[in-house]
């Protein structure tokens, strides 16, 4: 699911949804950011944002891998929690 580093409430609302919808199913979901120009020098702000979505999403899911910063691409991977492994 790409997101960008500036989007409101509906944006993270939206994201949100679809990520909920695919959590619930039993699906994995990976958040993804690309950074854009003078982004790249505020990559905190995409760890904020995709912070956000993570907290929002923490009753459906686990996160399977941390955000990372590779390249010009945040991501973060979330596992569902109905068929979370017993690690």
């Amino acid at each position: 699911m790409p997101t960008k580093i500036e989007f409101g409430t509906f944006e993270i609302d939206s994201a949100t949804r679809r990520a909920e919808e695919l959590l619930s199913s039993g699906q994995t979901v990976v958040l993804s950011l690309k950074l854009k120009g003078r982004e790249m020098a505020h990559a905190e702000k995409g760890f904020e944002a995709i912070r956000r979505i993570l907290v929002a999403l923490s009753a459906f899911g686990r996160v399977e891998a941390e955000p990372q910063l590779i390249g010009r691409y945040l991501s973060t991977t979330i596992e569902s929690r109905r068929y979370t492994r017993n690690a």
